[in-house]
C-alpha cells in the first residue's frame, strides 16, 4: 500500500494514530520493520523526526511499486536493471545449447518479447534499455550465447523484426511496441472520463490539449507528449464543443489536419496548440498575426468558407480510432501490425512458412531464399576461407543456387 501525507510532524502523528486505530479495529498489526518512509523535498532533520514517529526505515527514490520503478524525477538506466536481469535469467542455463535456430526463435517470440510488455505499457523505456534487450535477444537467436559478433548474425536485426508475411521472422520491434502501448494511455487521457489520471490532467492543466510540453507536468507526461502528433494521425474527432480538439493538429475536417492542409496559414497562427473552441468562439482573424503573406491570405479565405459550415454544440467532442474495440479501448496490437506491415508482402511467405516441413527446415528455407546460408561463396566474403570452389564437384563456385540445384552431386542426391 502506498500512503501519501504532507510533510508536517502533525500530519505524521495523525497518520500514526490512524494506523494504530486501524490495527486495533481489525487485529491486523502493521509491521513497521517492513515499511519504509520515502521523503520528497524534505530536509534531512525533518525526515529524521518522521522516522522517529513512525518507527520505520527511511528510503529513497527510485522505488519499486507494483512492479514498476517509481521516482519523483526522470528515471535513469539503472532503474530498469531488473527488467534486463529478468531477461538474463531466462537466457542463462543449458537449454540454449540444445535448441536450433527455430527453437530459439520460439523462445524469443513467446518469452523474451513478453518480458518488458508490462513496463512498456506504462513507461517510455530509454533507448539504452531497448538496445540492451535487443543485444541479448539477438545473441540468443543467432548464437545461443550472451554476446554475438556481427559475422554470426546472418540477417540484420531490422529484417528479423519484420512480420513473416513481410519477409522477416516476426520478432517484436520493442521501440515500436513501446510506442503502440503508450498510445493506449494517450487514448485514455482523451476519452476515458473515469480515469483518475485523465481527471488529474483535466483539473491541473485543463486537459491533454493544454498540458505543457515541458516537464512541469512530470517526465512521464513529457515523454507521452512527444507521441501526440502520431496519436492525432491515428484518430478522428467529431466536434461537439471543440474544447478537447486541436484546431491545427487533430483530424476534425474532411481535409485532414489543417497544419498539413494549410501550412502557410499555420506559420502565422498566434497559438499553434489552440483548441477548436478557442478559435471559433472569437473572431477568426484574431487567431493570426496582423500581417499575412499572399499565400496565407488565400488559405484564410478558403478556411473561412470551410468553417462557415461548422456549428459548435454543448456536447463533448467524440474521438474515434479504427483500431478500438466496442468499449472504445485502443488495440495496440492492431496499431503495431498496421505500422510494421507497411513494407508489403513477400513472394516466398507461403512457400517457406505455410508447409508441413519441420520448423528448423522452414528456418533454413528462410535463410536460403535470402542467400544467407554459409556457402563457401559467403564464407570467402567474410575472409573465413581461401577458396570458394564447391567441395563436392570442385568445378564451380559454391553459391546458394549451385549448392542446392546446380552441383551434379546435389542434383543426383
Amino acid at each position: 500500500m502506498l500512503i501519501v501525507a504532507r510533510a508536517y510532524v502533525q500530519a505524521v502523528d495523525r497518520l500514526k494514530e490512524l494506523l494504530t486505530s486501524f490495527s486495533k479495529a481489525t487485529c491486523l498489526n502493521i509491521n513497521y520493520n517492513k515499511s519504509m518512509l520515502v521523503p520528497m523535498h524534505v530536509p534531512q532533520d525533518v525526515a529524521t523526526q518522521f522516522v522517529g514517529v513512525l518507527g520505520c526505515a527511511q528510503g529513497d527514490f527510485p522505488q519499486t511499486y507494483i512492479g514498476l520503478p517509481l521516482s519523483n524525477e526522470k528515471l535513469n538506466l539503472s532503474a530498469f536493471a531488473p527488467i534486463i536481469a529478468r531477461a538474463d535469467r531466462y537466457l542463462s542455463g543449458w537449454w540454449s545449447s540444445l535448441l536450433n535456430h527455430s527453437g530459439r526463435l520460439v523462445v524469443v517470440n513467446s518469452v523474451l518479447d513478453s518480458l518488458p510488455v508490462y513496463a512498456m505499457g506504462a513507461l517510455q523505456l530509454p533507448q539504452g534499455v531497448v538496445d540492451a534487450l535487443d543485444a541479448r535477444r539477438r545473441a540468443f537467436l543467432w548464437a545461443g550465447e550472451e554476446s554475438v559478433s556481427g559475422a554470426q548474425c546472418l540477417v540484420s536485426w531490422t529484417k528479423a523484426c519484420l512480420p513473416k508475411e513481410n519477409g522477416g521472422l516476426g520478432v517484436r520491434d520493442l521501440s515500436l511496441q513501446n510506442t503502440c502501448l503508450l498510445m493506449k494511455l494517450l487514448h485514455r487521457a482523451h476519452t476515458a472520463t473515469d480515469s483518475a489520471w485523465s481527471r488529474w490532467l483535466e483539473t491541473e492543466f485543463g486537459g491533454p490539449l493544454e498540458a505543457p510540453e515541458s516537464t512541469s507536468a512530470g517526465t512521464h507526461w513529457a515523454s507521452l507528449r512527444q507521441l501526440l502528433p502520431d496519436y492525432r494521425l491515428l484518430t478522428t474527432v467529431e466536434v461537439g464543443d471543440g474544447r478537447s480538439t486541436s484546431f491545427w493538429h487533430d483530424c476534425w475536417l474532411a481535409a485532414g489536419p489543417l497544419v498539413d492542409a494549410m501550412p502557410a496559414l499555420y506559420t502565422h497562427a498566434r497559438r499553434p496548440e489552440a483548441s477548436v473552441h478557442h478559435v471559433l468562439v472569437s473572431d477568426l482573424r484574431l487567431a493570426f498575426v496582423p500581417r499575412l503573406s499572399s499565400v496565407a491570405t488565400e488559405e484564410l479565405t478558403q478556411l473561412t468558407v470551410v468553417l462557415a459550415e461548422i456549428n459548435l454544440t454543448n456536447a463533448q467532442d467524440v474521438r474515434r480510432c479504427p483500431w478500438e474495440d466496442k468499449a472504445h479501448r485502443l488495440s495496440s496490437s492492431m496499431i503495431y501490425k498496421s505500422i510494421i506491415a507497411v513494407g508489403g508482402s513477400c513472394d516466398y511467405y507461403k512457400f517457406i512458412w505455410e508447409n508441413r516441413a519441420p520448423p528448423k527446415v522452414k528456418f533454413f528455407g528462410w535463410l536460403l531464399v535470402q542467400d544467407r546460408i554459409q556457402t563457401r561463396e559467403n564464407l570467402l566474403k567474410k575472409n573465413c576461407i581461401d577458396s570458394d570452389l564447391c567441395e563436392l564437384c570442385g568445378a564451380q563456385v559454391e553459391s546458394t543456387a549451385h549448392l542446392i540445384a546446380g552441383c551434379a552431386f546435389a542434383v543426383g542426391f
